[in-house]
């Protein structure tokens, strides 16, 4: 059955908030009748005139449903519909029937068509999604005689290519100074407390400067650094200001599915809005081993998403976004990354596993997801990670290579991100 914790629905296949929806500006009017007769109140209101969208946080609305007209034909309804969609037991929540509501209501008069509404959804890192396959293990120190540095930065007569990183914030490595912008809350502060996933950031930034040293790298913050998590209106909203910032390749490292496999309307409506943003995005680490079904990799480490590995991942899966899968060192596909043939939206691949990078300096502490909750848990587990290097797994760290690549070549041969995007994918 769905689950809601603090507010948010967890099921097999998504998260949202149980009392927000998104909706598009013009249709507004329409959506303010339909709360008006039932007795449905806005909370509060954000709007994104970039998107053309608007956020609504609802009150009242678990009543307005329990008195609902004819309620128990419109789940019986609902259900029907839903059918191939949701798991028989998973129950309908409030939201699941207005939404229905409304869109049968309109639907049913006007040839299909209906107000655009929809869930605030929520998105999540692969590395710390119970949806996109989790941790595929957690980040390790660099053992004796392995090292990492990133390239010098050299003399060129173009200006920077700049590369967006939608990502938890940044903690301030040394090493990385001088090629990233950021503002104040796009950095993470020192910390005596610090969990694994505070340095996924800083891991990502630095394979995307290692295959594009001079590019100019802007620290966009959207993930907790405790949780990985973050909303789809959060997100759209930073990707939108990517056009605004000119940035020429975004790297977001994070993604979520959706019960219908259709693309969420606040991801879509951000993609559609930034044309000329390369968007490179993460396929999900729910795949699984070749041998998987022959029971060689029962245990708590390998596999532990319960997501099929043939769901897409948003904003991967788009028309408009590279999707990256995940390469081991022999060059076959890592076994947490999902196939080809499972996921077709899959561009290009790249190397993700044993990536090695700038990472939290000292003791660190290992978490892990709960994938019954959807909630992060302290292992107890200190690593201490010395100056700050580590080496991780996961189909983030490939996409990070694939934006920098991208990067380098807009640099190197002074084209547009769009060419080098392409040139990139022709190399296969």
């Amino acid at each position: 059955m769905a689950m809601q914790l603090n507010g948010i629905v967890r099921r097999e296949t998504e998260a949202f908030h149980a009392t927000r929806v998104v909706v598009d500006l013009k249709d507004e009017s329409l959506l303010d009748k339909e709360l008006a007769d039932l007795h449905v109140h806005t909370a509060e209101r954000e709007e994104s005139e970039p998107l053309g969208l608007a956020l609504r946080e609802l009150d009242g609305l678990e009543a307005a449903m329990e008195n609902l007209p004819n309620r128990t034909e419109l789940i019986g309804l609902a259900k029907k519909a839903g059918e191939g969609t949701y798991s028989a037991h998973e129950e309908l929540t409030h939201l699941d029937l207005l939404l229905f509501y409304i869109r049968r209501k309109y639907s049913g008069t006007h040839s299909g068509w209906h107000p655009t509404v929809a869930k605030e959804r929520f998105y999540e890192n692969p590395e710390g999604s119970p949806y996109s396959g989790g941790n595929t293990g957690h980040p390790r120190p660099l053992k004796t005689g392995e090292s990492f540095a990133l390239p010098a930065r050299v003399d060129a007569d173009r200006p920077p290519v700049r590369v967006g990183v939608i990502d938890t914030p940044l903690f301030a490595h040394e090493e990385l100074a001088g090629r990233y912008l950021a503002a104040h809350d796009g950095l993470l502060p020192r910390a005596s407390d610090w969990v694994s996933f505070g340095g996924h950031c800083l891991l990502v930034c630095s394979l995307a400067a290692e295959q594009a040293p001079n590019a100019e790298i802007v620290i966009r913050p959207v993930l907790d650094p405790d949780t990985l998590t973050t909303t789809s209106w959060t997100l759209a909203k930073e990707m939108v200001q990517a056009q605004t910032d000119e940035l020429d390749v975004l790297v977001m490292a994070l993604g979520g599915p959706t019960a219908d496999g259709e693309e969420p309307l606040v991801l879509a409506r951000a993609c559609e809005r930034t044309p000329g943003v390369v968007k490179v995005a993460a396929i999900g680490n729910h795949g699984r081993p070749d041998d998987w079904w022959s029971g060689a990799f029962i245990g708590e480490e390998i596999g532990r998403s319960p997501l099929d590995p043939t769901v897409p991942m948003w904003p991967a899966a788009g028309p408009t976004v590279i999707g990256v899968g995940a390469l081991n060192e022999e060059g076959g596909r890592a076994f947490f990354s999902p196939s080809q043939e499972e996921a077709p939206w899959t561009d290009c691949w790249a190397p993700g596993t044993n990536r090695r990078g700038l990472f939290l300096p000292g003791d660190v502490e290992m978490v892990r997801m709960n994938y019954d909750s959807g909630t992060v848990e302290r292992t107890g587990e200190i690593t201490d990670f010395g100056h700050g290097y580590a080496e991780w797994d996961g189909t983030s760290f490939a996409t990070a290579h694939v934006g920098g690549a991208i990067a380098a070549i807009a640099q190197d041969r002074g084209v547009s991100a769009k060419e080098a995007a392409r040139i990139h994918l022709a190399r296969g």
